[in-house]
């Protein structure tokens, strides 16, 4: 009960910034190419969906948790996404800006530059 409820929550999160992730995030350089990657997983999962039902073989719970898993997973991806309130699109590869999270995680540059 608990799984099919989380899987449609993160579900709905997922699909409610997707239209935001195409348009706002991208550069308009591979604006194109980013949806189009985007829209072939997601027919790659629509061609692979009917057979989650053979995942019952294992464990009668394991496409639930499998779907509750990849959602999960998609919502979190969410945050790595850059804050585009009041900021111009970004252009080209050179104006796209990391997301807090990546942001966070990245290791500072070190200056290796030796003075002589």
């Amino acid at each position: 009960m608990v799984f099919p409820l989380l899987a449609k929550i993160f579900n709905a999160i997922v699909w409610c910034s997707q239209p935001l992730l195409y348009t706002e995030s991208t550069p308009t350089a591979v604006r194109n190419v980013f949806c189009g990657v985007a829209g072939f997983l997601g027919d790659l999962g629509s061609v692979l969906a009917p057979y989650l039902k053979r995942l019952e073989a294992i464990h009668k719970s394991a496409p639930t948790l499998l779907i509750a898993i990849m959602s999960i997973s998609s919502a979190m991806l969410v945050l790595l996404m850059p804050e585009t309130k009041d900021r111009k699109l970004p252009e080209d590869i050179d104006d796209f800006e990391l997301g807090p999270l990546l942001h966070y995680l990245q290791k500072p540059k070190k200056d290796t530059k030796i003075e002589e």
